[in-house]
This record gives C-alpha cells, sequence and structure tokens, in this order.
C-alpha cells in the first residue's frame, strides 16, 4: 500500500510506496519538478506516530516536528499554526554524497489528518522494519 501526502494548497505531493523487502520509493512532486528516490526500511520507524501527533494535535503545537530515514534518503519537518495546518518541508536526496536533492513544501489541514494517520500506520507496518 503507498502513502500519498497531497498539499491542500497546490498540486505538491509526497508518495512513498512498496519497493522491495529492503527499500521503499519516495517520491517528491512540486512546481514541475518531480524526484524519486530509494529509502532504507531498516529503523525507518516513526512516521506513523509524526502522523498520529498532527491528528492529536490539529490546533498546532510549538516548534518543529521532525522525521528522517535512517540514511537521510528523506527527512520531513513539520510545523503548525493554530488554525489546523501542518506546513511541512519536505527533503529527499540521491546517494551519499548526495548527487542530488529535491526540497518542496505542503500545506495539511486538520480534515486530512485521521486519514493520513491511518495510512501511515499501514504503510509503515507493511514495508518498514524496526531493526
Amino acid at each position: 500500500m503507498a502513502l500519498l501526502i497531497v498539499s491542500a494548497k497546490d498540486e505538491a505531493s509526497l508518495e512513498l510506496a512498496p519497493y522491495s523487502e529492503n527499500c521503499f520509493l519516495a517520491t517528491l512532486r512540486s512546481r514541475g519538478v518531480s524526484g524519486t528516490t530509494r529509502v532504507g526500511t531498516f529503523m525507518a520507524t516513526g512516521l506513523a506516530e509524526l502522523f498520529q501527533h498532527f491528528a492529536d494535535n490539529w490546533r498546532g503545537w510549538q516548534g518543529n516536528k521532525t522525521w528522517a530515514s535512517l540514511e537521510g534518503e528523506i527527512s520531513i519537518t513539520a510545523t503548525s499554526d493554530h488554525l489546523g495546518h501542518v506546513f511541512l518541508a519536505v527533503r529527499l536526496r540521491e546517494g551519499t554524497p548526495p548527487r542530488w536533492t529535491l526540497d518542496a513544501h505542503l500545506v495539511l489541514e486538520a480534515g486530512m489528518f485521521p486519514k493520513l494517520a491511518a495510512d501511515a500506520r499501514e504503510f509503515e507496518s507493511t514495508v518498514v522494519r524496526a531493526a
């Protein structure tokens, strides 16, 4: 099962999709550009908890919430306002050292959080290995 996160403000999106036993694909699209990289599944847990945090704290929180894969192929930094918006800064990176990086910003709204949290739990349970 793929996890698709689409910005409420434009057509920017992040899609995480199963690829193999050891990795999944992350595709970031924004304003006519896109990039896809393989992300190692080893110790890439915590994404579901991040989206559950959005659902539980839809009125906002102080500071940043972050999640990243172990090797840094993908990172997400989330901030919020008190109106039910979460702002995601997403970075994809290909290779070490990086051959390229792609950054995009997505805006999520409170009504999206319960489904995203459930979808993230399902995605994580099927493709991510804890250790």
